[in-house]
């Protein structure tokens, strides 16, 4: 499922990667390096990866947050196979709901702040690619 959703997700940015890899193909250094006898292999790894490297990164690093929030609440409603966080979530409301009546919030709350914290880690790590790459 994680894969078909990569799949799905992934439209803008190889729109994007097309976008850079034409742009870059057009510009002297490379067409230098082609007129010497480079093949495209060799112009790919030497010159278009190191545009492509950061810029794949942060689309990495942008992807993972949105996708982990799409399984979870796909596994909170149960429409996710297999056991995940949205699982986990969705068991703990049920189970307190029909056993106890009231809400155990110290199992749902630690499952919550992991979620946060790991898409607010890709977060600041998609700022720092793109402060540290992009040069204005």
């Amino acid at each position: 499922l994680s894969v078909l959703l990569g799949f799905l997700l992934s439209g803008e940015a190889s729109r994007n990667i097309r976008a850079i890899v034409k742009g870059e193909l057009k510009k002297g250094y490379v067409e230098s390096s082609v007129a010497i006898g480079g093949n495209m292999w060799w112009v790919l790894k030497k010159h278009i990866s190191k545009v492509l490297f950061p810029y794949s990164l942060y689309q990495l690093s942008i992807a993972i947050p949105r996708v982990l929030a799409l399984l979870t609440i796909m596994g909170f409603f149960s429409i996710a196979p297999g056991f995940n966080w949205g699982s986990m979530m969705s068991q703990t409301v049920v189970m307190g709901a029909t056993y106890t009546y009231r809400f155990n919030w110290w199992q749902v709350l630690p499952v919550g702040i992991s979620i946060g914290v790991l898409s607010i880690s890709f977060t600041l790590l998609a700022t720092w690619i793109e402060e540290e790459f992009v040069r204005v």
